[in-house]
């Protein structure tokens, strides 16, 4: 699907490219103006870039103020200069190298970043996504906390974690309060699905090794208590039946996960999949 790209929320990846000026420009330092970055994926060749590119400079007048403009393409400077022109900062890849980090693979895209380096919207592809990508960002307040741009309504991004208390497969009680001091990653997990198995010893690794800055982790998962211990995770497993209050947490299917920050608000999305899941955190596979 080519709209799925990374979750809503999760970090965006890390890059370094040259400008037209062969100044290498990092993700940070497009981030340093305080202000989130309308992405365009376009290139040199592409002839519907072209069409649209008297709108996107018009966009990049209207939007000055809101959100920067910046060109991800490939190619020579000279090209991309002759084509793009010089309003609009362009980067250039070598191939495809930052794009397929968000999982953009076609040319014209865009998809924003919010002034804290959060994925902020889905990825627009083609000129009639883009139009109502651009339009959602005419209209959407870009200075709250929790800034995204999407026409789904029912993501939680934003709202506290639901009151609740669960024991977990050890014996303690895990609430909402258990949420508060630490970003969080929660995973809705099912003995009985196989993408979850396939994840699980990653899973193990990567939450007895992660660094003091790294999430906590949570599971959420159905069945019985002596199947979980098998697992031998540290993390708290809950077993929730039918799933009631991770519902109420986002969950979509398993495996899946939503990230909570340290004041137990929900900043992401529901993640789908182990690939996504690992994008919340800022791990690529």
């Amino acid at each position: 699907d080519p709209h799925e790209g990374l979750p809503i929320g999760a970090p965006a990846p890390e890059f370094v490219l040259p400008d037209t000026n062969k100044n290498n420009i990092s993700l940070r330092d497009l981030l340093s103006n305080g202000k989130p970055i309308l992405f365009f994926y376009v290139g040199a060749n592409c002839a519907p870039c072209t069409a649209l590119l008297p709108e996107i400079q018009t966009w990049h007048d209207e939007l000055n103020e809101k959100v920067d403009l910046v060109f991800l393409s490939s190619g020579t400077a000279k090209e991309n200069i002759e084509k793009f022109g010089t309003d609009v900062k362009i980067l250039l890849q070598e191939e495809k190298e930052v794009v397929e980090k968000f999982n953009v693979l076609w040319t014209p895209t865009a998809f924003l970043v919010n002034a804290q380096g959060a994925v902020a919207s889905h990825p627009a592809v083609g000129d009639t996504a883009i139009r109502a990508l651009v339009e959602r960002i005419k209209s959407e307040d870009l200075d709250g906390e929790f800034v995204f741009v999407t026409n789904n309504n029912k993501l939680k991004i934003g709202e506290t974690v639901p009151e609740f208390a669960l024991d977990d497969i050890r014996g303690n009680e895990i609430s909402a309060n258990d949420f508060r001091g630490k970003r969080t990653l929660v995973t809705f997990w099912s003995m009985t699905c196989p993408h979850c198995t396939n994840m699980m010893e990653e899973l193990k690794n990567w939450d007895k090794q992660k660094g003091a800055d790294e999430p906590n982790l949570i599971v959420f998962s159905d069945g019985e208590v002596e199947a979980h211990k098998d697992l031998e995770l540290s993390a708290p497993i809950l077993l929730d039946k039918d799933y009631k209050t991770a519902e109420k947490f986002g969950m979509f299917g398993t495996p899946s996960a939503i990230l909570v920050d340290e004041n137990g608000k929900i900043v992401s999305e529901t993640a789908v999949g182990a690939e996504n899941i690992w994008a919340l955190i800022g791990k690529r596979k």
